[in-house]
């Protein structure tokens, strides 16, 4: 939420790792095990087939030497991204998913050059950006973080240390934006109802550049942080989904359809485009 709608399209490049989101084509296709910072499993995560949810299987650790592959398929991606017309891109390193797994050592079990000391474990994300930033200008990219998340299995022993070096080592790239998931939620989750956003306090300090907070916000929530200083941006999602006018609907100060959440990661239309407007709701004939 900001005083200001912004009209620009970005991109999100990310990896899935050991989440991986497979059907039978792609798993005959690929025939591959999913890949990760170590070779972990989480009875945590659900693989979704076309013949429903199923356990995801163990993972497999990345080689050393595939990783400049790794690092060079989200330059791939950002290069698409611009040729496609994006305006810029987001560096997905939360929820759980490979970048992710690199930094919090709940999954992470390597002791190479990826492994061990928080400069290490940052690494692959630091290359990553660097990789991006050679395709769009360093203005035209953010940064998605989850501190002390837990959403797909995710952990980390002292979530302050890695996410302070983070966000500080992001500096030098003098990024559009860091974008910090507050931990009271575990995807569309909310775990802790009412508890205050606390990760983009503590960022605030460090990161230098514009920040954007999500997870759990209400309109007056938003207006808080917003207050406080905190945040520059909230960014919204289930809301959003539910309520295809939400920000005329804050600017108003109207109520908000209640989402349904069974529709979130189910095919077909129902729960993504079927969500009725203000002003359908007063003009119901229309």
């Amino acid at each position: 939420m900001t005083k200001n709608v912004a009209e620009n399209v970005d991109e999100q490049p990310w990896t899935v790792a050991f989440d991986k989101r497979s059907t039978e084509a792609f798993e005959a296709a690929m025939a591959v095990v999913p890949v990760s910072a170590s070779a972990t499993e989480s009875t945590d995560i659900l693989v979704f087939t076309n013949k429903g949810p199923v356990p995801a299987p163990r993972s497999r650790a990345l080689e050393i030497h595939e990783i400049p592959g790794i690092v060079n398929l989200y330059h791939e991606a950002a290069l698409k991204a611009k040729i496609a017309g994006f305006d810029g891109v987001e560096v997905l390193a939360a929820g759980g998913y490979l970048l992710d797994q690199f930094l919090q050592n709940g999954t992470y079990l390597r002791t190479d050059a990826y492994g061990g000391s928080v400069e290490n474990r940052a690494r692959l994300l630091l290359e990553v950006v660097e990789a991006v930033t050679e395709i769009f200008s360093r203005d035209r990219v953010g940064v998605r973080l989850s501190p002390s998340g837990i959403f797909n299995g995710i952990s980390d022993s002292n979530p302050e240390v890695i996410f302070d070096y983070v966000a500080g080592a992001l500096n030098r790239f003098r990024l559009a934006y860091l974008h910090v998931i507050e931990p009271r939620v575990k995807g569309g989750e909310t775990l802790r109802e009412g508890h205050p956003p606390v990760a983009a306090a503590r960022l605030r300090k460090i990161f230098n550049g514009p920040m954007i907070v999500a997870g759990g916000f209400d309109r007056e929530g938003a207006m808080e942080v917003l207050d406080k200083g905190d945040a520059d941006l909230v960014a919204f999602g289930r809301q959003f989904i539910a309520n295809p006018d939400l920000v005329e609907r804050f600017r108003l100060g109207l109520p908000l359809n209640r989402y349904d959440r069974s529709t979130f990661y189910s095919p077909g239309p129902k729960g993504y485009i079927d969500y009725a407007t203000h002003t359908d709701l007063a003009n119901p004939s229309l």
